[in-house]
């Protein structure tokens, strides 16, 4: 951040490499200190379309969380 602009950098990530560090955390064993990625773009906004963007992000996963709370279990 810099000058009220923040820069949010939007890459894509290989599915199962995600699901193969879920995997070793589940197993109690140390996460990758990083990981490998493609940087898709980068993006400038300023410090209150961030704010929104945050509020928006945890909307949507306070939603999935709900959802899946609320799916009974087999």
């Amino acid at each position: 951040m810099a000058q009220g602009i923040a820069y949010l950098d939007f890459g894509f990530i290989e599915p199962g490499l995600l699901a193969a560090i879920a995997k070793t955390a589940k197993d109690g064993q140390a996460a990758p200190k990083g990981l490998d990625g493609h940087l898709v773009t980068r993006v400038a906004m300023s410090l209150d379309v961030l704010a929104r963007l945050h509020q928006q992000i945890q909307q949507v996963l306070i939603s999935m969380r709900d959802a899946r709370q609320a799916k009974p279990k087999a």
